[in-house]
């Protein structure tokens, strides 16, 4: 087991991540006619209603879990000509400052997030458009688990006051006049360590929100925006990826431990923008042993059993050098040991260089059959892809 002041060495780990998340998301407005900058600025201002499902487990009590909160975004839509720009009609990116009042406040707290956004449009007309929203960035949470609580029920979900925040939409703005538009949108929400602390059940959200955006000058027009030509040959390509990662479990004694990953993919550039095909990834990872077998140390787990492999489907969303890749995956050799959570999801932030080289951090959650979705770690490491430069998905 590791030192506690060995951990502590750990947590500049996670602003690291916070800060190539958010140099990440601003890096989106790559290729922008500054002419028209001041035009495609706005703010919008949101109230947020929400329904928390976190991980409780089976015994947690039956409480009221509607969560109420508000939203504060600065907002900007890319008006360049690069490939991706144009194939999602130039998609909104922004910076959201989010305030969210968890119920039984004196239990969970408060959530206050900085979430770097993109809102990739999936309908555009002259007055509507529909778009799907990811967001990645960092929050704090004002109550965390306190063992020296006397209260019979004592907050389960976050062990420290600085987490990752998630966040997957699905929206609709309607123009009302020249420069003002109404804001629906639905999704989830996640706030999680990443486990790099115990206990780490995360918080989770479903939410509706209703706002205004306003936009400084009138709304972004369609002046200088291109139809998007996929001049590219169709191939198929290799990649792998080799990662670390790090997690605290209690076993009942708080454990920590690294984890390591292969993960390998056969992708399909299906255009400039959109790589999809099936993955395998190679495991050394005890998570699963120890939720299945609550062990009383990591001495009870077999070094054999924490080999495990996962088959799969891997999908890259590419935005200039910035990708963000995806892949679900199920578990399909040593199942005795993962009998209830072989369903996991990965996604992240990937930076490539022109040589094929790529950096990559992402976040590994299971799908826990008796406790909903789960962190498990966030992994990150190095990679490479194996295929010439003409076939290559980015485009600069």
């Amino acid at each position: 087991m590791l030192k506690n002041e060995n951990f502590k060495a750990l947590n500049p780990k996670i602003y690291l991540f916070f800060f190539f998340s958010v140099i990440s998301f601003f890096s989106f407005s790559q290729d922008v006619n500054s002419s028209r900058f001041l035009r495609n600025i706005g703010i919008s201002a949101s109230i947020i209603k929400g329904y928390d499902f976190s991980a409780r487990g089976r015994n947690a009590p039956n409480r009221n879990f509607d969560a109420i909160g508000a939203e504060f975004d600065f907002i900007y839509r890319a008006d360049g000509h690069k490939d991706w720009q144009k194939l999602y009609n130039n998609p909104r990116f922004g910076f959201g400052l989010i305030y969210i009042l968890m119920p039984t406040e004196w239990l969970y707290g408060n959530i206050y997030s900085a979430m770097p956004f993109v809102n990739f449009t999936l309908l555009n007309r002259a007055t509507t458009s529909a778009f799907l929203k990811f967001g990645l960035g960092a929050s704090y949470i004002d109550k965390q688990y306190d063992t020296s609580s006397l209260r019979e029920l004592k907050n389960n979900l976050i062990s420290q006051p600085k987490n990752l925040g998630i966040q997957f939409g699905l929206g609709i703005h309607q123009k009302l006049f020249s420069n003002t538009e109404l804001a629906l949108e639905a999704g989830v929400l996640n706030f999680s360590n990443g486990s790099f602390n115990a206990p780490n059940n995360g918080i989770n959200l479903v939410y509706l929100k209703g706002g205004m955006n306003f936009f400084i000058y009138d709304r972004v027009n369609h002046r200088g925006m291109t139809t998007f030509h996929n001049n590219q040959t169709k191939k198929w390509y290799f990649q792998t990826f080799i990662g670390t990662g790090f997690t605290r479990m209690k076993i009942p004694l708080i454990t920590q431990y690294d984890i390591y990953v292969i993960s390998t993919q056969l992708m399909y550039s299906k255009n400039k923008i959109l790589n999809i095909g099936p993955g395998i990834d190679f495991y050394y990872d005890p998570t699963s042993n120890i939720r299945l077998l609550r062990p009383k140390s990591m001495d009870e787990v077999a070094e054999a059993d924490k080999y495990k492999v996962a088959m799969g489907l891997s999908a890259e969303f590419n935005i200039g050098r910035i990708s963000i890749p995806m892949r679900g995956m199920h578990y399909v050799y040593n199942l005795a040991n993962v009998r209830v959570d072989r369903i996991y999801f990965v996604f992240g932030l990937r930076y490539t260089h022109k040589s094929n080289l790529f950096i990559q951090g992402s976040l590994k959650s299971t799908l826990d059959n008796t406790t909903g979705v789960r962190t498990d770690f966030l992994e990150y490491g190095i990679g490479y892809r194996f295929k010439t430069k003409s076939t290559y998905g980015n485009t600069y």
